[in-house]
């Protein structure tokens, strides 16, 4: 089982983004970078979730998701510094069935971290760029 504790990514383009324990709360667990602000407004977030079957299904869900909020830098017409502007964000859910084994699911988690290297999604999220046929 994971312990509830720090979370680092990278390093990615030389930044490494450190996600210190912030709440667990519900079965859900949240890690804040706050080097990412100097305004709590602009703290980026993680929230990490297991649910195991639920009315017999069989089926666990394992649901990850970032934060990046945007805050407004200085003083202006538009806004004061630290309030939020917008906040992307990214979720990715495994949804796995009790019938599969380790082996199954790294599998698939390794496929999700090749899709997401993939030249055509860099392409689509980095450039927002659409798919044609």
């Amino acid at each position: 089982m994971p312990a509830f504790g720090v979370v680092t990514l990278g390093p990615i383009d030389s930044v490494t983004y450190t996600y210190n324990p912030s709440n667990l709360s519900g079965g859900s667990a949240f890690n804040s970078n706050r080097a990412a602000s100097t305004y709590p407004s602009g703290w980026q977030s993680l929230q990490r979730t297991t649910r195991g079957p639920v009315q017999g299904n069989g089926l666990y869900r394992v649901t990850l998701k970032l934060n990046d909020p945007q805050v407004v830098a200085t003083d202006s017409d538009c806004g004061c510094a630290g309030t939020l502007d917008f906040t992307d964000s990214v979720e990715i859910s495994f949804i796995l069935s009790e019938k599969s084994t380790a082996a199954m699911r790294t599998a698939l988690r390794k496929k999700a971290a090749a899709l997401l290297a993939d030249a055509s999604v860099v392409a689509q999220v980095d450039n927002l760029e659409y798919i044609w046929a």
